[in-house]
């Protein structure tokens, strides 16, 4: 949900603590699954020599910098138990980036608050880049905004923070070597974020929804003053990505011609839409590729079952083409890449799948691998995923996806065990790309149906808006008619099914739970949303919270009635199955205290609940330690609810072993 929030100001040190020990054994295959990905971030250094990567080894997040060619990292960095980098990017071949969160507790609210700190190249000398003279009025949540990195300047980048007045950022030239702050751009009452154009000079600003209808802004020379900018034909969606060469040419993401959303040149100039880069009819443009340099934009990315690149530049093509073949990847997707094009890093799209990353000389066609990846799925084939599609009871089309326990088919798939898997959001989707649970699920013997139903992004903005309110009805009602397909169409057994669900989608398992005892035999939820009342008080706190939160669920002044019965953790009394409940103790997204009222009401009703609280889990529970307890406890609890799955077939090993 949204967190948009001022601290006071604190002094956060960087590295503290040490990893929860769980006491339970685990499963090989749970420890399969579990494992992270052989990087959650990586970044090209600019001469293209260096690669830096976010690695996690013991739930423990690492820095690395890797020489090319290299078997071993040159430097490393430790980050404690409570502290999680989120990206990082070169500045410079001697110094790098990185996004630190720092969890902080306000009341009810979990924060996880950002600093942007810099390293050397040897991973030595960090520094906070923060107000070291406390000049500021507030301390910001959020200080790794990045505007620009200035490539030309050895020394500063481009950083806005809501320094001066709340929820109005002011631009800073960040000195990454002192930490020094001098102000750029001043704040603007009207404006929520500042956008640069590839000199790194502040030209536009984007319209805060709360003070202004007006969606953008032209930054004068002056350093506070803007003028509004009127857009013609902008449709509900209105996305800037880049700048098309010259500043005038927005890359634009807009659903104005309906009812997907395309990739398009809009030329303040001309004053409106002047070129369609992309559109397709059935699937929403996702973001735009940029050049090397960041000064064109050459291709588009989107998903149908799933991810796909389209380029448009010859160039560019040629060059993904000629990567993939290399490395002999056809769905490759380049991570990063030199100013020049000439050296990139590619991997499998899907690095889920722990594939190898890669570095790559385009000229010479010289491929090495990077780092040392370490594959615990190794040998075993992904169970099948088959995109599917269904009516819901209104006759309005809902895609999903099957999958399949290894060795079945659809057609030999009769009557087998099921979980039925909705996704978070509501506003995101499911795929065809490897997820971990339903793939763990699938491995233990269960076939897995994950809906996209209405609210679900992807599908164009209708489809989207279908959701708003409907958390309980319509969009529950999609969940059962999905479920009730499955044994229509004979591949689940009506007696052995249970759902689970993560973030909405394990608000969605509790309220099955209680209005469908007829359909499973348990449920289970991580992180879930189950009281709407208080979501709607928590977040009518927050700057904009309120308006958001009352668009997607409703207000208490007229549907006080709707929201109390679409509430789990008021009903807890007609839940009639098992429950199993996961939060971990640092989610900014949810709040713990979301589960704990779930797992209150159903032990003073007497229910059979399980609630694993999990140390320094966030909202993904990234970290190994509180994944790996889920899964094995998950495990356990859908054998014992719905009996062993099917046995895997004898050429398939087992995960993990």
């Amino acid at each position: 949900m949204l967190r948009i929030l001022m601290a006071a100001g604190a002094c956060l040190a960087l590295i503290a603590g040490g990893p929860q020990a769980w006491a339970q054994a685990a499963s090989p295959r749970a420890e399969a699954f579990a494992a992270p990905p052989p990087y959650h971030d990586i970044s090209l250094s600019p001469s293209g020599q260096q690669v830096a990567m976010i690695v996690q080894r013991d739930s423990i997040f690492h820095l690395e910098v890797w020489p090319v060619g290299a078997s071993a990292p040159s430097a490393t960095y430790a980050f404690g138990a409570a502290r999680a980098p989120n990206w990082l990017v070169w500045k410079g071949d001697d110094r790098l980036l990185v996004s630190v969160s720092v969890p902080t507790g306000i009341d009810e609210f979990q924060l996880n608050q950002t600093r942007l700190v810099s390293f050397s190249s040897r991973l030595t000398q960090p520094v906070v880049l923060s107000d070291l003279n406390n000049r500021m009025r507030f301390t910001p949540v959020y200080q790794d905004r990045l505007v620009h990195l200035l490539p030309d300047d050895d020394r500063n980048i481009l950083v806005q923070m809501n320094s001066v007045q709340p929820f109005r950022p002011t631009v800073y030239r960040v000195d990454v070597r002192t930490g020094r702050l001098t102000e750029y751009r001043r704040e603007n009452d009207l404006v929520r974020h500042w956008i640069a154009d590839a000199e790194g000079q502040i030209i536009l600003g984007l319209g805060d929804p709360v003070r202004t209808d007006t969606e953008l802004f032209r930054a004068r020379p002056r350093h506070w003053e803007v003028d509004a900018i009127t857009l013609s034909g902008a449709g509900d969606i209105f996305n800037v990505q880049g700048f098309d060469g010259d500043p005038d040419r927005l890359v634009v993401l807009s659903n104005h011609e309906g009812p997907t959303t395309g990739l398009y040149i809009y030329d303040l100039a001309a004053g409106g839409f002047t070129q369609t880069l992309f559109k397709d009819a059935t699937y929403d443009a996702l973001s735009a590729i940029m050049s090397p340099d960041r000064r064109r934009v050459v291709g588009v990315g989107y998903y149908s079952d799933i991810y796909h690149t389209v380029y448009f530049d010859a160039v560019a093509r040629e060059r993904a083409n000629g990567v993939g073949a290399l490395i002999q990847m056809p769905e490759t997707l380049i991570s990063d890449q030199t100013s020049d094009g000439r050296y990139v890093i590619a991997a499998d799209y899907n690095v889920a799948r722990r594939q190898q990353a890669y570095w790559i000389d385009t000229v010479t066609s010289v491929v090495r691998p990077v780092g040392q990846p370490q594959n615990p799925l190794a040998g075993y084939t992904p169970a099948k995923v088959i995109p599917v599609s269904y009516a819901a009871r209104d006759g309005l089309t809902i895609p999903a996806y099957v999958t399949l326990p290894p060795g079945l088919t659809r057609e030999t798939a009769r009557g087998i065990p099921f979980v039925v898997m909705p996704h978070g959001g509501p506003h995101a989707r499911d795929n065809a790309e490897f997820d971990f649970l339903a793939q763990f699920v699938a491995s233990l013997g269960y076939g897995v149906l994950q809906p996209n139903f209405r609210g679900s992004t992807g599908y164009g903005e209708a489809f989207r808006q279908a959701g708003e309110q409907e958390w309980g009805g319509a969009i529950l009602n999609d969940v059962e008619d999905g479920t009730r397909w499955l044994i229509a169409e004979g591949l689940a057994d009506p007696s052995r099914m249970c759902i689970v669900g993560w973030s909405f989608g394990g608000y969605l398992s509790m309220m099955a739970a209680v209005e469908h005892g007829d359909l499973f035999r348990c449920a289970s939820a991580v992180a879930p949303v189950t009281d709407l009342p208080h979501l709607i008080e928590e977040e009518s706190k927050l700057y904009g919270g309120g308006t958001i939160i009352r668009r997607m669920i409703g207000r208490m002044s007229t549907d006080a009635a709707r929201l109390e019965a679409e509430s789990p953790a008021r009903r807890a009394r007609e839940v009639s199955m098992p429950i199993l409940i996961a939060h971990g103790t640092v989610d900014d997204v949810v709040p713990i205290i979301q589960s704990e009222k779930m797992v209150d009401a159903l032990k003073a009703a007497g229910k059979d609940v399980e609630f694993l609280t999990l140390d320094w889990g966030d909202h993904s529970l990234s970290r190994t330690s509180g994944r790996l307890v889920y899964l094995q406890r998950l495990e356990v609890f859908l054998n014992t609810h719905i009996g062993p799955g099917v046995a895997e077939p004898a050429s398939q090993p087992v995960p993990g072993s």
